[in-house]
């Protein structure tokens, strides 16, 4: 069962001792909702058990020759007037010493059992209204769990892994489409001795790559490869710069091109050795390989 609220308990016993005012009403109706009227009922037979309990039981009408020797016996220790005996239909007055029983209306009680019962009743209801609001304390309704709070934290998911840049070119040689492919030729440079590769490009899609074989390694603090992309739509004294680039020691390597600008008609690939970080405008001096792109 609900334990019953400390509140409501208290004005239970109230309505039951002394009555409720309107807004105490209310109160009641708002702690009890729909349990209001059963709460009053259980209160209410509380109540009538505990007057129940305190009552006497009705004694048998005694016969009058005894009643008389009773009242004339409780007279000579009470003050005359002070008892009243009730009898099966109700208290009866007590005569005073010497007179004749029912003479004289002056001597007639009112103390009876019923009204002492009720002088008692009020101190055993609030005695009961008091165990019933120690248990409402006692019994408390567990208390509520904990409030988690989930907070949804946004992870960043790292981008897939760039595959290498051989795998690249062969993924774009095998799209077919706008591909241009050219092998690299040799020049009188020294650094030209013995390479060999080949140039992809997409025009489509400005994609490609360079593929050296026996190109000789470079120290990046001293010079870098730099490549040129000569457009039949640029002067050719502007090449289109292809990106700087170093090449490692030993077998061969995939360099991915990173033109600067859109590259239209792609008529040569040429590599030279230029300062670190490269250059805008090249001397071509240390022109290496150069790549012609086939026609038709």
């Amino acid at each position: 069962m609900k334990p019953l609220d400390p509140r409501a308990a208290e004005l239970l016993c109230d309505e039951v001792l002394e009555g409720l005012d309107e807004a105490e009403r209310r109160e009641l109706a708002d702690l009890l909702g729909d349990d209001l009227a059963l709460e009053q009922h259980h209160i209410g037979l509380a109540a009538a058990a505990v007057d129940l309990a305190h009552l006497p039981a009705t004694p048998d009408e005694l016969p009058e020759a005894l009643r008389q020797r009773v009242l004339a016996s409780a007279a000579a220790v009470v003050p005359s007037g002070a008892i009243g005996v009730t009898g099966a239909t109700g208290p009866r007055p007590v005569p005073a010493s010497g007179a004749a029983p029912g003479a004289g209306a002056a001597n007639d009680v009112v103390a009876s059992r019923p009204r002492s019962t009720r002088a008692v009743l009020p101190w055993l209801v609030a005695a009961a209204c008091l165990a019933a609001a120690v248990m409402a304390l006692v019994v408390r309704p567990p208390a509520p769990p904990p409030v988690v709070t989930v907070v949804t934290v946004s992870v960043p998911v790292p981008p897939p892994p760039v595959p290498p840049a051989s795998e690249r070119r062969e993924r774009l040689l095998a799209a077919g489409g706008a591909v241009v492919r050219s092998d690299w030729g040799g020049t009188k440079d020294p650094a030209a001795t013995g390479a060999s590769g080949d140039v992809v490009w997409n025009t489509a899609t400005q994609e490609g790559y360079m593929r050296f074989a026996g190109l000789p390694a470079n120290d990046p603090g001293k010079e870098q490869y730099q490549l040129w992309i000569f457009d039949r739509t640029q002067d050719e004294r502007h090449p289109v710069d292809g990106g700087v680039f170093d090449v490692g020691p030993g077998g061969e390597v995939v360099v991915p091109i990173t033109a600067k600008i859109q590259v239209r008609e792609p008529t040569l690939f040429a590599v030279t050795i230029e300062k670190p970080g490269g250059v805008v405008v090249s001397s071509r001096k240390r022109l290496v390989l150069a790549a012609k792109v086939p026609t038709g």
